[in-house]
């Protein structure tokens, strides 16, 4: 069969799978899901496809390509699939233990880069670090930048590992595995003069009511990436209490969060005596981030 017409066939029977509302956004999604996997499965850029739509697949790749359209149709993620993802035009291993990557953190990388100095040296931690993007990113932008990339998971860490020699920015990152801040605060115990210029998170998030109704790609993903708690907002008190002793004079502390937990977020921030505190929004007009800057000591406690 040539490609072209089971690049059709396959994404029009993906999308009937697809559980997008909208029928066009449906459809978009299942082409793109196609041409991830035929790339995947020709071992070629998704961009050649165009040129080699009336190329005939060899048996073998037929086969391929339809068990992973099939696996993508029962709800697995396609990333998990193809082991890749781009972020910050950058690619990046992903797996199963290993959130994958999404554009809204793009973000927060984006907004990063707006406060930090480009053409001087800064230290930055990058906590729940999973594939390391956010950090890894920003040393591949920044390259007078080193980052500690801190996840407590084993597998989360080989992963960042990996994308950070991917991306050529290895030598600038320390890997460190442990429980959200403990890490840092053991190395602020060995010298005390150590004190970063930011603390970025895209910490879990999602509450008790929200994992049980996830969506079924969602499932796939560690949940130990996903659950914050019972309001969704366990790591954000630890961040907010612990993370500006850790920070330098006019250090910065940024995180993702979801659409519905900017106030709540910007308060704790507060109490912990951050400020120039700023709930940032995504392009839907959604909250998407917390920002808040430590400026001398003005805590007054989490609750």
């Amino acid at each position: 069969m040539k490609i072209k017409e089971i690049w059709q066939q396959q994404a029009s029977t993906l999308a009937a799978a697809l559980i997008e509302e909208n029928q066009e956004a449906k459809a978009a999604e299942a082409e793109e899901i196609c041409r991830l996997l035929l790339a995947f499965v020709l071992h070629c850029e998704p961009k050649e496809l165009r040129l080699r739509q009336e190329e005939e697949l060899t048996a073998a790749a037929e086969t391929e390509f339809l068990v992973l359209c099939g696996r993508a149709a029962a709800g697995y993620p396609v990333q998990y699939l193809t082991g890749e993802q781009e972020f910050m035009g950058l690619s990046f291993f992903v797996g199963e233990g290993v959130l994958i990557p999404r554009w809204e953190t793009e973000l927060l990388v984006e907004k990063a880069l707006t406060l930090l100095p480009k053409k001087s040296p800064v230290t930055i931690a990058d906590i729940c670090t999973g594939s390391g993007a956010i950090g890894v990113s920003l040393c591949h932008y920044l390259p007078l930048c080193h980052c500690f990339a801190v996840d407590i998971s084993e597998a989360a860490l080989a992963y960042a590992g990996k994308n950070s020699r991917r991306s050529q920015v290895g030598e600038r990152m320390t890997f460190l595995q442990g429980d959200l801040l403990a890490p840092l605060q053991v190395l602020q115990q060995q010298n005390s003069g150590f004190a970063l210029d930011m603390i970025l998170s895209n910490p879990p998030y999602v509450t008790a009511a929200e994992m049980a109704n996830l969506p079924e790609n969602v499932r796939y993903e560690p949940s130990l990436a996903l659950y914050g708690g019972e309001d969704g907002l366990y790591f954000y008190r630890r961040l907010a209490s612990e993370g500006p002793a850790l920070l330098k004079d006019e250090g910065w502390l940024c995180v993702e969060c979801g659409y519905t937990q900017g106030e709540a977020i910007k308060k704790l921030w507060q109490l912990g005596g951050l400020q120039s505190v700023e709930i940032c929004r995504d392009y839907a007009g959604k909250d998407r981030m917390v920002i808040g800057q430590k400026i001398g000591s003005n805590r007054q406690g989490i609750k």
